[in-house]
């Protein structure tokens, strides 16, 4: 029995991601707000983030490439058609 399940171990897979380009200076809350993805998710695939940003005390600066998972259901153009309405023209 032992060696049965010692041959039956789950073997962690990589998850499927989507890069986008932040296109201008934004904060974690609200691309955790509009995609749906909690902070820890996106600290697991994105390890290079700052501490501060993940707590708000910074933003994402523009040109970061972003890593979420494949499946968030908002697509990128939809988050920057909204980000751009609530900056003052």
């Amino acid at each position: 029995r032992k060696l049965e399940s010692s041959l039956f171990q789950p073997v962690p897979t990589r998850t499927s991601v989507t890069t986008i380009r932040i296109s201008s200076q934004t904060s974690i809350d609200s691309i955790k707000r509009h995609f749906k993805v909690d902070g820890k998710t996106i600290k697991k695939l994105n390890p290079t983030i700052e501490q501060s940003v993940l707590e708000g005390k910074k933003q994402l600066p523009r040109g970061y490439l972003l890593k979420l998972p494949a499946t968030v259901q908002t697509s990128p153009q939809q988050f920057i058609a909204t980000e751009s309405k609530k900056r003052p023209s």
